[in-house]
């Protein structure tokens, strides 16, 4: 939890605080590279949580015992 609030509050203060017309480096150079870095690392934070990692395990269409595997999560022997 921690991690987006960090992840969301460098994304707004950094798009607030950016100017890309700046005469300082500091905001027109800096910042939008952090900013990018932000969103870069927003990406990998959701790739994460929309990765498989959630507990389904896709299965088949039907239900009922068909014989075999049906479509389950497991390992293997």
């Amino acid at each position: 939890m921690k991690s987006w609030f960090i992840i969301l509050a460098g994304l707004w203060s950094t798009w607030h605080f950016m100017e890309i017309e700046s005469e300082n480096r500091f905001f027109s150079v800096f910042l939008p590279i952090l900013f990018g870095f932000f969103v870069l690392a927003l990406v990998i934070k959701l790739a994460g949580v929309s990765s498989n990692g959630g507990g389904y395990c896709g299965g088949g269409f039907g239900s009922g015992d068909s014989g075999g595997d049906s479509g389950g999560c497991g390992g293997g022997d």
